[in-house]
């Protein structure tokens, strides 16, 4: 039956759709409570961010077109993004059990065929992008905001 040979295939699939995955990235949330005092703003630093993943990724640009947006007198480019992270076992992205919406996905490395200028860039965390049967990878789907 398909569907039987389709499962036991599905580790494969997988390490094939984790092959596709050459840049690095971290996905973090902010740190509870308040970080040290700042002498120099007279004010408490935000803690530290909390990192809930870092390792291999895969960035793509659906064809969704970027939208703009106001505020004030400047005008933002809001572009679509889906980052892909490997598919544990388990079901969750490389021992993830959830990735909370607004969580920060930060391009840690690329690899050489990848766009150099994607390192340092930031995502924002919107929604998982498919949650499906016999899927092949945690695709997250993220705003960028230039």
């Amino acid at each position: 039956m398909i569907g039987d040979d389709l499962s036991a295939a599905l580790p494969e699939l997988r390490a094939q759709a984790e092959s596709l995955m050459q840049d690095a990235c971290t996905v973090t949330v902010p740190g509870e409570g308040r970080g040290p005092w700042n002498d120099d703003a007279g004010t408490y630093d935000p803690p530290p961010a909390v990192t809930l993943y870092a390792g291999k990724c895969r960035v793509r640009q659906p064809n969704t077109g970027g939208n703009e947006a106001d505020a004030g007198e400047t005008t933002f480019n809001v572009s679509d993004r889906i980052v892909s992270l490997p598919m544990s076992g388990d079901g969750y992205a490389a021992g993830i059990t959830g990735i909370p919406v607004g969580a920060t996905v930060t391009i840690a490395a690329v690899s050489p065929v990848s766009d150099p200028f994607m390192v340092g860039k930031t995502f924002t965390y919107l929604s998982p992008a498919s949650q499906q049967t016999h899927s092949t990878a945690r695709r997250l789907r993220c705003k960028e905001v230039d």
